[in-house]
């Protein structure tokens, strides 16, 4: 039986019900007259005639399509899938209810196809939840069972000459009337310029489990729609889940872990109900490694705001809270399968035409700013110590930076392959499985720091690609802040001629291989090559990385800067433009139509250092006491604890925005308060699984790495240990270093203002 017969047989159920709920009785209520005169009279029936009138009506339904079963007979499905479609025919003329409850959990005809809905999905619990025993009926015993529900996902693509003419008319190659009558109806499709490629309808089908994806592809070649390529993606049953080998690991390190953190917790509080003049040195090893663990301990670390490192530049941390949540948004917004949840999606290319919204299409170049941060963060605190002869230990740098990103992102890994388990849904599988799949595959590009250079059919999810590209970066940054030790100037000339080096190369490509200019989805049609060469690779960011090193090196040789009105005026002017303005260029390319090359090329190699440039003189007017309201609120107290979440915030905030989508049993529809509604849940787990890990993960690693590498001494030991012997040798006193009365001085002798430090793992 073809999907058009199944269809047919639904609406007529779907009449009769209609019908059955026209006989239910009222109570007496006033009725408009205009309602009353236009309600329908229908003859008053029993439940008995209602139920001779469904199977008459069914039966003949079914001698109507007879013929068209019978021409038809030669498809090639098997014998018990056969006989199964047989039997459903017959129990839906009885109106048994297991098969009344197949057709109930399939996808009904779309609405809204035009406004961008692109998934059917049925009744995917409804569907699994099906058993029928041979009489029809719903069996006692699993062993009367004759079928049961399973659900399967068709997927209907746009006809490739359909495509690429759409494709072309939003490109301005050809005017719509030249389609003809299907002019009309190519022009209303959204966005299909740039993303129709991704616009794929999904379809649950609820299928009797006697029957394979093989018997539904044959079904499918019934449907007289030929011109449209049809496929069945997947099918599943609802079975148990089991778990494989690479679960098990991960499950047995959780395990693991929570028992060391329960152990800790445990022996924290014990030590300090035992004693009054509890006093953390007094513990021996193996206690001091298990309240590593404590959740008690550890959450008062990540409470704690005074007396932190001297050397953090604190307007960072409000920074890196605003960079979480900036990820959050642009992914909610653009993830690359938000066709398989979303509808509604023609509200999209209505966004896409204001110029505001430009800021959230380009909103992935806040990317940037971790790199920048990263390179500050790696020169700043080794020169701003005042040592005479900076000293660079390439291998501890490296190190220490694979500890840091490494085992964070494996344990992130762990997550992901685990998933599959915790969840189902119509499009759960389509996601996670696929995703779970590739890191099985790949797992070892993951741990030797490679990933971003896979191609992106391969990576499990894109976002990841910052990791092994920071690290990469970070090799270099080695060397290069290894040369600013050894010979300034020379060094900074390296920094510069490296990063013009790379923007050069950057321009080049984009204007030979024809690349859109920046990654933003009005150049989704040419998405995973220009992701793979560009994007993902260390060539785009090393200059912003460079501009932070430069800029950390800056800082610490002046640490007390004044600047005039007009210098602070035309700086924040500038900054505004590098950073806002650079994004709003972006909006000439909303309608998706390749860009002149040579414009292209301009715009890729500079925009991302422009931006950089930008940033620059935010955290320089802030730090220096130029940054107004601004600079007030990224200071803010508050921000410190929260900035330690930022790596793991980055590392989970994708899992908790895809979990969701993934779990959706209907499509979520596009728009902005929907889409806003979600950030902000999104924003709030992201902080709290990114809170708990930190407590459970992240600090005992900490710890370990402090056996291994030991830190350099903190501002407040050095401190201690001047007022004491008045000099250090090779160290010279605060006062040396920075002149009294500038805000430099006031934060070294304020240091409870500051923020995190800045080696602390939870910063990139």
């Amino acid at each position: 039986m073809g999907l058009v017969q199944e269809y047919t047989i639904m609406l007529v159920i779907v009449l009769l019900w209609l019908l059955v709920g026209f006989y239910r009785p009222v109570t007496p209520a006033v009725v408009p007259e205009a309602s009353a005169m236009n309600a329908t009279v229908v003859q008053l029936k029993s439940v008995k005639e209602i139920e001779k009138e469904a199977e008459k009506m069914i039966s003949s339904i079914t001698k109507m399509l007879l013929p068209y079963v019978v021409r038809n007979s030669d498809v090639n499905i098997s014998g018990p899938c056969m006989s199964t479609i047989i039997k459903l025919s017959v129990d839906l003329r009885r109106l048994k209810l297991p098969a009344i409850k197949l057709l109930d959990s399939m996808a009904k005809p779309p609405f809204g196809l035009l406004r961008g809905s692109f998934g059917v999905m049925g009744d995917y619990d409804e569907c699994l939840a099906i058993s029928s025993n041979k009489r029809g009926e719903t069996p006692k015993t699993k062993e009367e069972e004759f079928y049961h529900g399973q659900y399967c996902t068709v997927v209907a693509e746009f006809p490739p000459k359909l495509l690429k003419a759409m494709q072309d008319y939003g490109n301005g190659y050809v005017n719509y009337t030249e389609f003809g009558k299907i002019g009309n109806i190519i022009k209303e499709v959204p966005a299909v310029n740039f993303a129709g490629s991704y616009f794929k309808f999904h379809i649950g089908i609820c299928l009797p489990s006697t029957c394979t994806p093989q018997d539904l592809n044959a079904i499918l070649g019934l449907v007289p729609i030929d011109f449209v390529p049809l496929s069945v993606l997947r099918c599943e049953d609802g079975s148990e889940k089991t778990i494989n080998l690479h679960q098990m690991v991960f499950l047995s390190v959780l395990a693991l872990l929570a028992a060391l953190v329960l152990c800790g917790t445990v022996a924290d509080g014990w030590q300090h109900l035992r004693s009054t003049e509890y006093n953390e040195k007094d513990k021996d090893k193996f206690v001091e490694f298990l309240v590593a663990f404590s959740v008690y301990k550890n959450t008062r670390k990540f409470l704690k705001t005074e007396k932190n490192n001297s050397s953090e530049i604190t307007v960072i941390n409000g920074m890196y809270v605003l960079g979480t949540i900036l990820v959050v948004i642009y992914h909610t917004y653009f993830l690359p399968f938000f066709s398989l949840f979303s509808n509604n999606g023609a509200n999209l290319g209505s966004y896409l035409q204001d110029i505001e919204f430009t800021l959230v299409v380009t909103m992935g170049i806040s990317i940037e700013a971790y790199f920048l941060f990263s390179g500050l963060l790696l020169v700043y605190p080794r020169f701003r110590r005042g040592y005479k002869d900076v000293k660079i230990n390439l291998i501890k740098i490296l190190v220490r930076r694979y500890i840091r990103l490494g085992p964070s992102l494996l344990f992130i890994l762990g997550i992901i392959v685990t998933l599959p388990l915790l969840g189902s849904g119509p499009v759960w599988a389509d996601i996670f499985e696929k995703a779970a799949d590739n890191t099985r595959k790949w797992w070892w590009k993951y741990l030797l720091m490679f990933n971003n250079f896979l191609a992106v059919k391969d990576q499990n999810f894109l976002y990841l690609w910052f990791i092994p590209c920071l690290m990469q970066i970070s090799i270099i940054g080695a060397i290069l802040v290894w040369l600013l030790a050894k010979s300034p100037r020379f060094g900074m000339c390296i920094i510069i001629a490296t990063g013009v080096a790379c923007n050069i190369a950057l321009g080049v490509l984009t204007a030979i291989r024809h690349y859109p200019p920046t990654y933003a989805i009005y150049y989704y049609h040419n998405r995973e090559y220009f992701e793979e060469t560009i994007y993902t690779a260390p060539l785009s960011h090393v200059f912003s990385y460079g501009i932070g090193m430069l800029l950390g090196y800056f800082m610490a040789r002046n640490p007390s800067l004044k600047f005039s009105k007009v210098q602070v005026v035309f700086g924040w002017i500038a900054a505004m433009f590098l950073m806002v303005g650079v994004q709003l260029i972006a909006f000439a390319g909303r309608d998706g139509r390749d860009p002149n090359p040579v414009l292209a090329a301009i715009y890729a190699a500079t925009h991302r250092t422009g931006f950089s440039l930008g940033l620059c003189w935010t955290i320089l007017a802030c730090t220096h006491g130029y940054g107004g309201i601004l600079g007030r609120i990224f200071m803010w107290k508050g921000f410190g604890p929260l900035s330690k979440l930022g790596y793991f915030g980055y590392l989970v905030h994708y899992i908790v925005i895809t979990f969701h989508v993934s779990v959706a049993r209907s499509p979520i529809v596009y728009s902005h308060y929907e889409n806003w509604m979600r950030i902000c849940g999104y924003t709030v787990l992201t902080f709290f699984s990114a809170y708990v890990l930190y407590i459970t993960f992240e600090l005992p690693l900490t710890y370990m790495e402090s056996l291994f590498l030991p830190s350099r001494p903190s501002t407040e030991d050095l401190h201690n240990n001047i007022k004491q012997n008045g000099k250090i040798e090779g160290i010279p006193q605060i006062n040396d270093i920075i002149p009294p009365n500038t805000i430099a001085s006031w934060n070294m002798k304020n240091t409870s203002y500051l923020g995190t430090p800045s080696e602390d793992h939870s910063k990139l």
